[in-house]
């Protein structure tokens, strides 16, 4: 039995107030031709958890590529032909100053890390708190 597979990203808190009901949206964009034209198609990937109440530190946004998944078969040649894309649209509230805020970013195919999971950034400090440490967020290894 394969382990699990999933496409993932994480986001995280760079500001001094709290993020509140945060939502991610992942979008998968990619060539199809179709009588010898090439178009352009987008497709939303489904997500473990596509909304949070709270984003204090970070979170790891999760695609698990299962049976239902668009990419289930896919392999590293075929993102390429496809010139595949995956946009990413962040939406939450700035709990101090009640403000709706966005991001969004994508990910060509070149960027993409198989078999690799990421390393935590969060940890204990001396002082018995959470830390956490964003030099770190891109941070993985592979597995």
């Amino acid at each position: 039995m394969n382990a699990p597979t999933a496409l993932m990203f994480r986001i995280a808190n760079a500001r001094t107030n709290q993020l509140i009901e945060v939502e991610a949206l992942l979008l998968f964009a990619y060539n199809e031709e179709v009588n010898g034209k090439i178009f352009r198609r987008f497709q939303r990937l489904k997500l473990e958890v596509e909304k949070i109440n709270l984003l204090a530190m970070s979170w790891t946004v999760v695609h698990p590529i299962n049976e239902e998944s668009p990419l289930k078969e896919l392999t590293a040649k075929d993102y390429e032909t496809l010139d595949a894309e995956f946009m990413v649209n962040i939406k939450a509230i700035d709990d101090t100053y009640v403000q709706q805020v966005y991001s969004r970013t994508s990910y060509k195919w070149q960027e993409l890390i198989r078999n690799a999971k990421f390393h935590s950034i969060i940890s204990t400090a001396d002082d018995g708190r959470t830390a956490l440490d964003l030099r770190n967020i891109s941070s993985y290894e592979t597995v």
